[in-house]
């Protein structure tokens, strides 16, 4: 069954004329605003909004502006984004049945730029819509190399350790689902994630919280752990 932004983007196709273009993008502008206010529990898990920015007046010289961003300027952001989405020149493969989650998910990478910018993190590039071999080709050289340099996969002391790290290197920028790689592997499901996270434990041991490897290790498709909270027998000790 179509959804309603299929229906009004076929609608769109078929416009005779701007001003029935217009109006069409408005409704498809109105969708994805509300698609963007009901994702509060999504990740960052806090209601989603374009973060603050100073927005310079180009009109002035001295150093005059406002700060943009906040729930007011979603319908804004939300419309230079349709804007930008419709502007291609061939028109969406998927009926655009999924613009809704991809204006979602556009908005939430705006958000975590936004936070990485302030607190000093590089900037990452991101190169997955390019169909070029020979860059994808030097991206993975460039992390093998930086594994080299922490000794890696030969500090892996098990051989299929460093047999599936090897793959998924290779399979950069895909990170293969353990389904797929157990398939290839001809092992089972339980035995591929177990061992995916006895690497994530090694690898980012051995990155020491380094931001460049702990990101080629997330782009490889491996989880950090996340600390976990101390027993209550250790609350009881410490609070003694």
């Amino acid at each position: 069954m179509p959804t309603a932004s299929e229906l009004v983007y076929r609608e769109l196709l078929d416009a005779a004329t701007e001003e029935e273009r217009s109006i069409l993008e408005g409704q498809l502008v109105a969708i994805y605003i509300m698609a963007c206010r009901r994702r509060p529990h999504t990740p960052p898990y806090k209601p989603l909004a374009p973060p603050y920015e100073w927005q310079p007046n180009p009109t002035h010289d001295y150093l005059k502006g406002r700060w943009v961003g906040g729930h007011s300027s979603i319908p804004s952001w939300v419309r230079g984004w349709v804007s930008g989405e419709l502007s291609g020149e061939e028109p969406f493969e998927d009926g655009a049945r999924y613009i809704g989650r991809r204006c979602v998910n556009a908005l939430i990478d705006k958000i975590r730029y936004h936070e990485r910018r302030k607190r000093g993190a590089q900037i990452r590039i991101h190169r997955r819509w390019e169909n070029d071999p020979e860059e994808l080709e030097s991206e993975r050289e460039a992390i093998t190399r930086a594994q080299a340099d922490l000794g890696l996969p030969d500090a892996l002391p098990l051989e299929g350790d460093r047999s599936l790290l090897k793959r998924l290197i290779a399979a950069y920028p895909t990170k293969p689902s353990n389904v797929s790689i157990a398939r290839e592997m001809g092992l089972s499901e339980g035995a591929v994630r177990k061992r995916r996270k006895r690497i994530s434990e090694m690898c980012f041991g051995i990155a020491d919280g380094r931001y460049q490897f702990c990101n080629d290790f997330e782009q490889l498709g491996l989880k950090r752990r996340r600390e976990k909270i101390g027993s209550r027998y250790e609350k009881i000790a410490l609070n003694e």
